[in-house]
């Protein structure tokens, strides 16, 4: 089986800036990712919701063939590119990125913005595979080729 790893990372400094892609970025607890748009400085949980958004290639992959198109990942403006792992089933779950802790907060659906930025009917090619937002738990650095691990659970059925 595949390893779920970080495949690219992502930033935008502003609202409409085109995303530039990182080796490494720095994930700061409950406020987001440095240099980023939507970074927010937070103390306390619950924090910035919007902290740090992902999505798999295998969701691009999915998107280009039922609208015929050849977005790249950074089309769909998300910060973190995954391979190899499923990341609707992280809503509620933690899981790792190298040293970083994270919990998925909820699917990311295609808005009208990125759908008129990218003049393609996003709503059908992206419903469901639009990525997850997620809050970060513990802050450190995210690597491209990082392997993202599942957190073990320590509640009891």
């Amino acid at each position: 089986m595949a390893k779920a790893m970080v495949r690219q990372i992502f930033i935008a400094s502003q609202n409409g800036a085109k995303p530039v892609e990182l080796r490494e970025v720095e994930a700061v607890q409950f406020s987001g990712l440095l240099g980023d748009r939507y970074f927010k400085h937070c103390d306390t949980f619950p924090g910035n919701i919007n902290a740090i958004t992902l999505q798999s290639i295998e969701q691009v992959e999915a998107c280009n063939t039922a609208l015929g198109t050849r977005f790249a990942p950074a089309d769909f403006r998300r910060n973190i590119i995954t391979q190899g792992i499923d990341l609707n089933s992280l809503v509620g779950c933690e899981f790792s990125i190298g040293e970083v802790l994270l919990r998925g907060y909820e699917l990311c659906q295609p808005c009208r913005y990125i759908t008129e930025l990218l003049n393609a009917d996003l709503l059908n090619g992206l419903a469901d595979r639009g990525g997850l937002r997620a809050e970060i738990l513990s802050g450190g650095l995210i690597k491209k080729d990082s392997e993202i691990h599942l957190c073990q659970t320590t509640e009891s059925d």
